[in-house]
């Protein structure tokens, strides 16, 4: 697989089984003035191959969790700027998660952009306007993961009349 073919398998595969998430962080835990958010995202999935092959091609953190009766589920998970740069490459191929990742790549642009004008570490400490802007998007995006009612498929019901129909 070439990579641009692989571009375009890994966003099919993300759309279906990605998610995309801005983490608030409190300041205070990391003895910072100011809040901290950062931009992850993240692939789950029970074929081992696919993760160690997305984490290959991308870096990124891979890892196993298992809970009875599952199957084994693997994990990759990539943050912060690496993330942006990801989703900037495969946002043009996304249906599902198009929005979210536009409202991501948005949120890492603008802490790109400030990177380092409010200095680091303690001291840092963030004017109150941008903390409520990366709140915002952060918001925004946790609102388009949790669209529309779960899903309920039923296979066949009997309807009033006696019979079955078919209903997804």
């Amino acid at each position: 697989m070439d990579k641009k073919e692989f571009i375009i398998w890994f966003a099919g595969f993300f759309d279906g089984e990605g998610s995309i998430r801005v983490q608030r962080l409190s300041g205070e835990n990391m003895r910072m003035k100011s809040p901290f958010f950062r931009l992850t995202i993240r692939v789950s999935n029970t074929n081992q191959e696919a993760i160690k092959l997305i984490t290959t091609c991308l870096g990124g953190s891979m890892w196993e969790t298992y809970s009875p009766p599952n199957k084994r589920s693997y994990n990759w998970q990539v943050s912060s700027a690496n993330a942006g740069n990801i989703l900037e490459i495969i946002e043009p191929y996304l249906i599902i998660k198009k929005a979210q990742a536009l409202l991501a790549i948005k949120f890492q642009e603008g802490v790109n952009l400030n990177r380092g004008k409010y200095g680091g570490g303690p001291s840092r400490c963030l004017p109150q306007e941008l903390i409520e802007k990366r709140n915002q998007l952060r918001v925004e995006i946790s609102k388009l993961n949790k669209v529309g009612p779960r899903a309920r498929t039923v296979i066949r019901s009997k309807s009033s009349r006696g019979r079955y129909d078919s209903q997804l």
